[in-house]
């Protein structure tokens, strides 16, 4: 069965077309500018960083080595203060 609209049909499919090129090509500038601004501001994985060299430093104090324990501790304290 045919509808008979063929002409508007094919329209319809180049519009589609056209505004899903936009769309991912608006997407992938979307993910490359999230990463070009991950790698160019650190500061929002500070708080993560100063977990892991907390978290690092009671480890190394239950080692009972203490001189790593305190360096990776100011590294925390100086990452989140």
């Amino acid at each position: 069965m045919r509808l008979g609209r063929q002409d508007e049909a094919q329209k319809h499919r180049e519009e589609y077309a056209r505004l899903q090129q936009k769309n991912m090509v608006l997407f992938d500038r979307m993910q490359r500018a999230g990463t070009q601004e991950e790698r160019s501001d650190p500061a929002p994985w500070y708080p993560i960083l100063a977990q892991f060299h907390f978290e690092a430093g009671r480890l190394y104090a239950l080692r009972e080595q203490r001189d790593q324990a305190k360096k990776h501790w100011l590294r925390a304290w100086a990452l989140a203060p």
